[in-house]
């Protein structure tokens, strides 16, 4: 879905409610208003694209992520129970009083004109509370906004901080795996702006836990990678100084490095939703000033050829 280029300043217009013309004085009014927000919506514009663009020369450690999910995929763990796990062989792990209760994870930004983007991830969350008895955790002002409203109960973290901080990431991921165990949850969801390209942003709904482990066979079938790089067991290598504990290490390791790649795109998606947002609100903005500006001359040019008619027909009047 393509964010709407209309202007977030619906009240400048060329008439009054009765549809009469303005007078000159409060077209040049207009005019100036109109002049002084297009130049605050140009900054702000700008500004978003400047983070941006800081944003994505940042290191991402894609390799490191990567290369974690291919070693997790490739141990075999079928058969081992830990509650961060589903297998095949054991699809609910130990956890056989799972609850039926799960946890939503909403990303909004802190800031508006975005475009909806914001209305997009929180209608899919909603809709996938909808489908099961879940909780709902909020990251973003937007966020906590719309759902002040709705009277729903949730959790609440701040927004994502343009330097992508650690500590605020270290901060979900404790609640999330405190909250998974505590609550013995059946499953954790999150629902974030997935980033494809400065203009396109399209709302993703995936599980975050437990971790699915698909076996190492169709793995290497959905990567398109040779089956023979992804089958690692422990037979072939040596694991200490159990399954069990390495996965339980692993998987709190993956979930920070996932979270830190859903805030990272979230926040790409928040800053490219809003430059894009904010052009088309300067282009609009444009339109309605050049409008604005041919009726002010037009106006002027009446008000001018009225003052000439009056000053001829006082002067024909008194015979000058």
């Amino acid at each position: 879905m393509k964010n709407s280029p209309t202007t977030p300043f619906p009240f400048l217009s060329l008439s009054n409610p009765c549809g009469e013309v303005l007078p000159l004085a409060e077209l040049k009014k207009d005019l100036e208003f109109n002049e002084e927000i297009s130049e605050i919506v140009d900054i702000l514009k700008n500004i978003a694209i400047s983070y941006f663009h800081h944003l994505k020369q940042r290191e991402r450690f894609e390799e490191f992520t990567s290369n974690l999910e291919n070693f997790l995929q490739g141990v075999d763990f079928e058969g081992v129970e830990h509650p961060f796990l589903e297998t095949e062989s054991v699809p609910k792990s130990v956890r056989s009083e799972t609850s039926d209760r799960e946890l939503v994870v909403i990303i909004t930004s802190d800031e508006p004109f975005v475009g909806g983007l914001n209305i997009r991830v929180i209608n899919a969350a909603l809709s996938e509370a909808k489908l099961r008895t879940t909780g709902l955790v909020v990251i973003g002002e937007q966020g906590r906004n719309y759902l002040e409203e709705t009277d729903k109960p949730f959790t609440y973290f701040r927004g994502i901080d343009e330097e992508l901080e650690y500590q605020q990431i270290k901060e979900v991921k404790d609640y999330l795996l405190s909250e998974y165990l505590k609550e013995n949850l059946k499953r954790v969801i999150v629902v974030y702006p997935h980033f494809i390209s400065f203009s396109h942003q399209e709302v993703e709904v995936f599980q975050l836990l437990p971790y699915k482990s698909v076996g190492s066979e169709q793995y290497a079938v959905d990567k398109k990678l040779p089956t023979a790089n992804c089958q690692l067991s422990a037979g072939s290598i040596l694991i200490e100084p159990s399954l069990n504990r390495v996965a339980d290490y692993l998987i709190r390791l993956w979930v920070g490095e996932k979270l830190y790649g859903v805030f990272y795109e979230s926040k790409l998606s928040e800053l490219a939703a809003r430059a894009m947002h904010l052009e088309g609100s300067f282009l609009e903005l444009s339109r309605i000033r050049k409008d604005l500006k041919l009726q002010y001359i037009r106006s002027l040019h009446e008000a001018m050829d009225k003052a000439n008619r009056d000053i001829f027909a006082s002067r024909t009047l008194w015979g000058e």
